[in-house]
C-alpha cells in the first residue's frame, strides 16, 4: 500500500509539473507574440516619433 501511495504521489506531482510547464510555455509564447507585434507596429514607416523638451 505504501508503494501505491508513493506512485500516486509521483504521478500527481508529474501531472502538476506538466500542467505548469504548459502554462509557462504558453505564457511565454503569448508574450513573444505581443512583443513582435509591438515591434512591428513601432517600426512601421507611418509611425512618427516627436521629441519635445519640457518647458522649465
Amino acid at each position: 500500500m505504501n508503494e501505491v501511495k508513493k506512485y500516486i504521489s509521483f504521478s500527481f506531482l508529474l501531472a502538476i509539473y506538466v500542467i505548469s510547464m504548459f502554462v509557462l510555455l504558453r505564457s511565454l509564447y503569448i508574450y513573444q507574440s505581443a512583443y513582435h507585434a509591438l515591434s512591428r507596429l513601432i517600426s512601421h514607416s507611418s509611425v512618427e516619433i516627436l521629441y519635445e523638451e519640457e518647458n522649465k
